[in-house]
């Protein structure tokens, strides 16, 4: 594994090598993992030739007709969906099974630099429908001309190409399948560069598991899963809606607890865990008495043979936990993209994020998926939607706010694995033992004036814990802000107010946040007087 210096350098210059892209939809993502293959074990010659297939070699092809290809190679780039798109595809009379494609991205749903020749073919092999693989093509797409054409292999297809031998990509399960007419490939186990690359630079691709060859006239056995909500009549229903492909006979459908796993699978099929069966696009009811992380499991039927599973896992909070929602806040981020290690690149943002507020600890206040979609770095291929992510950020006390480990990471991944991030202030309270009187002579705390939290400059933590255990200063810039909607500030304020402390007839002065005041010093501006149990707003001028 290549240092994280090294790592951040090799960010850097890719970031700034995409600067000129003007098609705004398309976002770097920036994963810069790279293949660094081992010379694999001998393969008994029978199985080398048994592998070797070349269209050169073969002659004739039988036009097949009209197929889909999904790509997951230039999502390893850009924050882009894996699109997918129509592509002719042939195979060869002398070896069946082994596939062609012509000009595959002369479809794909963006327009290419250069014009994309009409008559070469990428090759794929699944003469041995466990072990397919395909060797490096072409794809004469790119972007732009300082990009290059982005070049596409399997890393079974780079071991046959440089050793003639994949045997170490079969133990190490990085071959594609073929089933039911489409060829798919696990996760990570194709490779992707530019045509500007040398050869040791490979990268790694289909990261989304979206990679995908269908083959023309294999059954659609697709399954669509969409989350609607709460019954309207009955709160302890969920409503999910599954759309299944016109080649499902039957689909098997379950909501299980917790992350996907193949024994879900394994027990819809064998009866031991309870399903629902439909034969068409429905609406299907589920118990649902608990918040928390949630598997929803499609098994496609053709007869009484299972087919290939389809799942979402989502973290579901429909039910009142202690959290009330105030609607969106105002987020400006200075953590990822002001960090004190070399991931420039990356510009500051402002947006909105939903916040919540803890129901018996006012002034404790969570921000959900504050690197979610909203954040203009992030993508469903980026970010991990299957679970919430807060940001928790402690403001009961507004002149000494600080902000909770994510110890989780914050769920966006852009080629760094996890990312913490942790306010020094809490790092000191809570891991090192400090007292709140020595955390603010440190000067690490945040604050909150007027509705709108912000710490001091280097006060926020960020870790990128797959590669280094160290932690690196954000907010250099002193640029974190979040500001609370209007709402939220004035229940803060009549949280504050109502503490009991204010004797009948007495004249209380709060700040704007409900920080109260004494009234003999009032600076000049906008005050809440509480007196008999009632507020109104004053302003001093003075």
């Amino acid at each position: 594994m290549k240092s994280f210096k090294t790592l951040m350098l090799l960010a850097v210059a890719m970031l700034l090598g995409t600067a000129a892209y003007a098609q705004p939809a398309r976002k770097y993502a920036g994963s810069t993992s790279l293949y660094s293959p081992e010379k694999p074990s001998v393969m008994p010659m029978q199985e080398i030739k048994k592998s070797v297939t070349r269209a050169e070699d073969e002659g004739e092809w039988t036009k097949l007709g009209t197929g889909r290809f999904r790509d997951d190679f230039i999502t390893t780039f850009y924050i882009i969906d894996c699109l997918e798109f129509d592509v002719e595809i042939e195979e060869s009379v002398a070896n069946p099974g082994l596939y062609r494609i012509k000009s595959p991205y002369k479809n794909y749903p963006a327009t290419s630099f250069y014009e994309i020749p009409e008559d070469i073919y990428m090759e794929i092999d699944a003469t041995d429908p466990d072990h397919v693989f395909f060797k490096a093509f072409n794809t004469h797409f790119c972007f732009t001309e300082d990009d290059g054409r982005f070049l596409i292999s399997s890393i079974a297809g780079y071991q046959m190409e440089h050793y003639g031998n994949m045997q170490q990509a079969i133990d190490d399960g990085e071959c594609g399948t073929l089933r039911d007419g489409e060829i798919t490939f696990p996760h990570a186990t194709l490779l992707v560069r530019s045509e500007y690359d040398g050869d040791e630079q490979w990268r790694f691709a289909n990261y989304n598991n979206g990679f995908r060859v269908k083959l023309p006239g294999a059954p659609d056995l697709d399954v669509a899963i969409g989350i609607q909500g709460l019954d309207e009549n009955d709160g302890n229903k969920l409503n999910v809606n599954f759309t299944i492909g016109s080649g499902c006979e039957k689909v098997r459908v379950a909501m299980i607890p917790g992350d996907y796993t193949d024994d879900m699978y394994n027990g819809i099929v064998d009866g031991s865990i309870a399903s629902t069966e439909i034969t068409s696009s429905q609406v299907v009811q589920f118990d649902y008495t608990a918040n928390g992380v949630y598997s929803f499991v499609a098994v496609p039927f053709i007869g009484n043979d299972p087919k290939k599973v389809t799942y979402v896992t989502k973290q579901c909070d429909f039910l009142f936990d202690g959290w009330k929602s105030w609607g969106n806040c105002t987020y400006t981020e200075s953590i990822i993209c002001d960090c004190d290690v070399e991931f420039s690149g990356l510009d500051s943002d402002t947006y909105e994020v939903e916040l919540q507020e803890s129901v018996d600890n006012p002034g404790y206040y969570r921000l959900v998926d504050p690197y979610g979609l909203s954040y203009k770095y992030s993508s469903a291929n980026t970010y991990d939607m299957s679970h919430k992510y807060y940001m928790e950020i402690d403001a009961t006390d507004r002149s000494a706010v600080s902000i909770k480990r994510m110890d989780k990471g914050c769920g966006l991944n852009l080629g760094y694995g996890i990312m913490e991030i942790w306010s020094k202030a809490d790092r000191e309270l809570t891991d090192r033992g400090k007292s709140k009187y020595e955390v603010r002579q440190m000067g690490y705390f945040g604050r909150m004036q007027e509705g709108v939290i912000t710490f001091p400059v280097e006060s926020i933590l960020i870790r990128f814990s797959d590669y280094r255990d160290d932690w690196y200063w954000g907010n250099q810039s002193g640029n974190f802000k979040v500001v609370l909607p209007q709402a939220a500030i004035e229940a803060g304020i009549k949280d504050l107010q109502a503490d009991g402390s204010v004797s009948d007839g007495e004249k209380a002065y709060y700040t704007i946040d409900g920080v109260r005041v004494d009234a003999s010093s009032l600076n000049k501006g906008v005050y809440v007087v509480r007196q008999n149990g009632e507020t109104k707003k004053v302003v001093v001028r003075k």
